[in-house]
């Protein structure tokens, strides 16, 4: 045997004889033991990570993490703390409603805030208090649009996308005072391209007459300088004055055209030899102060107006209206009178 088996053997026997023992066996089981509960200790996280959508949904996490996951949370979410954050000096939250963007899809991803806010007494004293009221709302919250109702008196404004209005323009939009018998709808939207607030005003009821007294009045309504305004109606097969059953569908920019417009159509309304006209439309949306509309949609601004009726006994007639209207409605590019298949121009 050589000298280093011998060693080996000789320290054997000596280890053997002061009760040491291996625990070689012991340690394996204990070391098995740490790995069981670390991979059951693995299983549950995991499960636990895969629940947590759930649980953030649930509000278990609480409201800021079920807002990092449902849509509709988040906009609950915002409700709240509108409601709990604005200036009840100047304003008061009259509805918040959550729905979809169409009436055909109300998915989770397609659901919007929409609010309704009204001004207090204060609020239409201080219009400089209720601008920094209004400004500072979206520090809370993101809705869609909010409907802004001045007074009874006062026709609602709708704003889309509001949380892009600085407070200088919430005080350009307070500016605004359109009698509420007026008109039919309200809506001012910023035109990020050109940095311009845009002002729909429409009218899309009533009769004759009530549409005749609504477009005089919105001559003389109180818009902010420096505001581009729109004037609209849509109005189908309404009684005139002239016997017939027409539809009128009108897109006029600035008070002043709008002016024009009205007279051609109380023209075109009241003559008797138009009993069977048809339609009226008018289109004069071109802007000319140098700012680019992102209403526009490359249709050129017209007067159109379609007779159904003998060509032969309107041609003195349709002749004169039109020679008369190109004198006032001279920006337009196209005016004409359809009869059939025949068209008088403006000469």
């Amino acid at each position: 045997m050589s000298q280093n088996a011998e060693n080996n053997d000789v320290a054997h026997k000596d280890a053997q004889s002061s009760g040491w023992k291996k625990y070689v066996p012991q340690r394996v089981n204990s070391l098995s033991r740490r790995s069981l509960l670390l991979t059951a200790g693995c299983i549950v996280a995991a499960d636990v990570v895969a629940m947590m959508p759930q649980f953030a949904r649930a509000g278990i996490l609480g409201d800021e993490a079920a807002a990092t996951v449902s849509r509709r949370k988040q906009l609950e979410k915002w409700e709240r703390d509108i409601r709990e954050n604005i200036d009840g000096t100047y304003l008061k939250v009259e509805e918040f409603t959550i729905q979809g963007r169409n009436k055909d899809d109300n998915s989770e991803d397609n659901l919007e805030l929409i609010g309704r806010i009204s001004i207090t007494s204060r609020g239409r004293q201080d219009s400089a208090g209720t601008a920094r009221a209004l400004s500072a709302l979206w520090e809370y919250g993101h809705p869609e649009s909010i409907t802004l109702e001045p007074s009874d008196n006062e026709a609602a404004m709708t704003i889309p996308a509001p949380q892009g209005i600085s407070e200088a323009e919430w005080g350009t939009i307070l500016g605004v005072s359109v009698p509420r018998y007026a008109v039919d709808a309200l809506s001012i939207q910023k035109d990020n391209d050109s940095n311009t607030l845009d002002v729909d005003a429409s009218l899309t009821k009533g009769a004759w007459n009530k549409i005749k007294e609504n477009l005089r009045t919105l001559q003389n309504a109180q818009f902010s300088q420096g505001m581009r305004v729109q004037y609209t109606v849509q109005r189908n097969k309404i009684q005139v004055p002239s016997g017939a059953t027409a539809d009128i569908s009108i897109q006029v920019l600035g008070a002043e055209r709008l002016n024009l417009i009205t007279m051609a159509l109380q023209d075109a309304m009241e003559t008797q030899e138009f009993n069977n006209l048809k339609s009226f439309t008018a289109r004069w949306i071109d802007d000319t102060s140098g700012k680019s509309s992102s209403r526009k949609s490359g249709e050129k601004d017209s007067l159109i107006i379609v007779i159904d009726g003998n060509p032969e006994d309107l041609v003195d007639v349709a002749q004169t209206y039109m020679r008369e209207q190109r004198v006032t409605l001279e920006g337009l590019k196209e005016m004409h009178i359809r009869v059939k298949e025949t068209i008088f121009r403006g000469l």
